[in-house]
């Protein structure tokens, strides 16, 4: 299950309404955008009762479907598919940053391991360090943010798994998804608050964890069998593991673990 194309292709700069983060996520070949159809027209009005308060969607399947018509597509419809409801801010960034990585690998001059070699040099590795500079400053959207982006390209492209050379240097390759997992766990157990994704016109409370949770297994369905694949037989293997909805941070969980610890 991973994001879509977004069909109303709007872009929030111009006219306010919802930026295209799932964009990041087409294959390549996907022919331009064709005039603005009837339906289109109809889902841009509805995002407008959609998105409010400052939020973007980000669809995880087509946010409009074959059979679809300007009567079926309603707010309640849009709500039902499934989706992250971001903070504006959030969704824009995580839009720039994979769909700059998209644009690199549609426009690559040259062969495709040095593609897939660029996006680790230029993307996966930079915004992997971006996400531990964000973690250890518990700048909880960012950490989203950047990991959205690794998932986004992760699940648009294969060039950076299928063919490149920096799993030559296996124990640093694998330290990358070693740190990858450790920073979904660290991030769902915080709260829905701090990560942004509570938002009374959205969802009910723990929704839009499992969207998380069910596209990053998605993705690691896909990954893991191309890392044991890449591996050598004595090498330390490389996962994605995905974490299980646990226990959620509060500040008042917080409170009371440091006084467990005080009368330790």
């Amino acid at each position: 299950m991973f994001p879509h194309q977004n069909s109303h292709m709007a872009d929030s700069d111009s006219d306010g309404s919802s930026v295209d983060a799932g964009a990041a996520a087409v294959p390549c070949g996907v022919e331009p955008a064709v005039p603005a159809s009837v339906e289109v027209i109809q889902l841009i009005e509805v995002l407008k009762e959609v998105e409010v308060g400052g939020t973007k969607i980000l669809f995880y399947e087509p946010d409009i479907a074959d059979g679809d018509t300007v009567s079926t597509i309603t707010r309640a419809s849009v709500l039902a598919k499934r989706h992250l409801l971001l903070p504006a801010a959030m969704a824009e960034a995580v839009a720039r940053k994979s769909q700059a990585c998209i644009e690199m690998v549609y426009n690559w001059p040259g062969g495709s391991t040095s593609c897939g070699n660029a996006m680790w040099s230029r993307f996966m590795t930079p915004l992997m360090e971006e996400v531990k500079v964000a973690t250890r400053k518990k700048a909880w959207r960012d950490v989203l943010a950047g990991l959205l982006a690794i998932f986004l390209i992760g699940a648009a492209e294969d060039n950076w798994l299928e063919d490149q050379e920096v799993s030559h240097e296996w124990d640093e390759f694998r330290k990358w998804f070693t740190w990858l997992s450790t920073a979904w766990k660290t991030l769902l157990q915080q709260s829905d608050a701090d990560l942004g994704l509570a938002n009374p016109h959205g969802k009910p409370a723990g929704y839009y964890r499992g969207v998380l949770t069910d596209g990053l297994k998605s993705w690691a369905d896909e990954v893991n069998p191309t890392l044991d694949r890449l591996r050598m037989h004595n090498e330390k293997p490389a996962r994605i593991v995905v974490p299980r909805l646990g226990k959620v941070s509060t500040p008042k969980a917080a409170e009371l673990a440091g006084k467990r610890k005080e009368h330790a």
